[in-house]
């Protein structure tokens, strides 16, 4: 899986990473969509919960980053989560706040030690 996502973050990368870029290539990527939301759904403890409310079926792949933000981590591992998808298409969308200097208010769900939103990368 690692060298898939490597290999898709080259490409992209090469391919200018813009948003609209980084949205089609994820688009396109059908085979590693599929192949990272079933290693998500592994890691779950069995129970495939959403990584923001908790309580829903972690349906989705959900990026903690936009990629309207950060189109580089489309195919970024430490950037999936498995999401329901109200809460990665409603709740959340587009929105990541961040602080006057630039550190993301929001908690990642995958780092236990939330004073660090990047800790895997």
């Amino acid at each position: 899986m690692s060298d898939r996502l490597t290999m898709s973050t080259k490409a992209l990368r090469s391919a200018g990473a813009t948003p609209k870029t980084a949205r089609s290539r994820r688009q396109a990527a059908r085979d590693v969509r599929r192949a990272v939301r079933d290693l998500l759904s592994t890691m779950a403890t069995g129970i495939d919960r959403c990584m923001y409310c908790g309580d829903s079926l972690g349906t989705d792949i959900g990026h903690s980053e936009p990629i309207a933000e950060t189109p580089p981590r489309t195919f970024d591992w430490c950037d999936h989560l498995l999401a329901y998808s109200r809460c990665n298409s409603h709740e959340k969308r587009e929105r990541f706040p961040r602080a006057d200097g630039g550190t993301p208010r929001l908690v990642d769900p995958s780092v236990e030690d939330a004073t660090c939103f990047s800790a895997c990368c």
